[in-house]
């Protein structure tokens, strides 16, 4: 029963009450997915027809809304919260309702991507049910890596459960890998910590052009002018903070906080950055320090500790490009047993991509992930 939801829509937004709802672009059953709406999406219902509802996705610019049907059902005025997602979850389980039980512990997981015990309980139950496809899920560990540049989150690599990068910059032309990208339990790493991304910021992800792009914005693709190539990259959506970093939530993602590290002498590095260097501490691995330099011609990254490793973050300058850019401070975040800290890359004064460092006690995994096409 719908019960009046446009009466609703009119005082107050309603919110997504499921894990993940499917947004279609049509009223009926089968009509295609074109997006997913997390958990606790605010969303604005424009008709109803039968059990389905047409909705305008929240928190959305005037000139770029997202519109789709789904299920009215999955609606509610009052946000859902971790204590009713697992209290409902008990009640479900204590009454033999494996399904409900299930579908509880999936959402007090979309809640907080990060919780062991919200995976564990996913787990336990779709073991007891038999789902092989929710088990195969959890079990993946496989995590997604994006960041801010300037006002857009752009989709940068995938970490393997082994440390190893792919580069996942390059979109595959398959309109289901935007779609499926919706759906991802997106965290935001603040301070070395994973804060759950609330709502639906990366409902509608697109591609555009890797390089000379051009009148593009956070919500739209833009134009290439100048040499263009077939190669696309992937936007997620809109974000705040140049160099914010972004990753799937994943039961093995724990924070790590700032340490002391310790304060090498220039000398260390003269012969990387070309001379004094300045120096931005980030955190200590143990053993391992990474740090941040800047030099008068090059900039990057020093793992110590152990067999130091030196990460070039920046091409050599020239005069003609103007001031040297500085790359971002490091973001760090523990993953299981690797420490993943990713950087921007400059090359010759513009953003030239991203660093991704996988630190592991013995050993450094780098991978470069550029942004520059092959014509120029």
């Amino acid at each position: 029963m719908l019960l009046g939801l446009i009466a609703w829509s009119h005082a107050a937004p309603l919110y997504v009450q499921a894990s993940t709802l499917a947004l279609r672009d049509g009223s009926r059953a089968e009509a295609a997915v074109v997006g997913w709406l997390r958990v606790n999406t605010a969303v604005e219902v424009l008709e109803e027809k039968d059990d389905r509802v047409r909705v305008r996705v929240g928190g959305r610019p005037e000139g770029h809304p997202v519109e789709g049907w789904v299920l009215g059902s999955y609606l509610d005025p009052q946000r859902l919260t971790v204590a009713r997602a697992q209290d409902e979850g008990s009640r479900a389980g204590t009454a033999g309702d494996q399904d409900g039980a299930q579908a509880w512990a999936e959402r007090w997981l979309a809640l907080d991507p990060t919780s062991r015990h919200a995976a564990a309980a996913v787990r336990t139950l779709a073991e007891a049910r038999g789902d092989r496809a929710t088990f195969a899920r959890l079990a993946d560990e496989t995590v997604r890596i994006a960041a801010c540049d300037g006002q857009r989150v752009e989709l940068i690599a995938s970490m393997a459960a082994d440390g190893s990068i792919t580069d996942a910059h390059t979109w595959d032309g398959r309109r289901s890998t935007l779609v499926q990208l919706s759906g991802e339990p997106w965290v935001e790493i603040r301070g070395g910590q994973p804060v759950p991304v609330e709502g639906s910021p990366f409902v509608r992800p697109f591609a555009t052009d890797a390089w000379n792009e051009h009148d593009a914005s956070p919500w739209t693709p833009g134009t290439c002018e100048g040499i263009c190539e077939d190669q696309k990259k992937i936007v997620l959506g809109p974000c705040e903070v140049a160099g914010t970093l972004y990753v799937t939530g994943t039961p093995r993602a724990a924070g790590i906080q700032p340490g002391a590290t310790p304060s090498p002498t220039a000398s260390t590095v003269t012969g990387f950055v070309g001379g004094d260097a300045t120096w931005s501490a980030d955190v200590q691995i143990g053993a391992r320090s990474v740090l941040l330099a800047n030099g008068p011609q090059q900039g990057g990254m020093l793992v110590s500790g152990g067999a130091s490793t030196w990460v070039p973050l920046t091409s050599f300058h020239y005069e003609d490009d103007g001031p040297p850019h500085r790359p971002w401070v490091p973001n760090a975040l523990t993953v299981g047993d690797q420490r993943l800290v990713v950087v921007a890359r400059q090359d010759g004064g513009h953003h030239g991509g991203w660093v991704v460092v996988v630190v592991e006690p013995e050993l450094v995994r780098v991978e470069t992930i550029g942004t520059w096409g092959t014509g120029c």
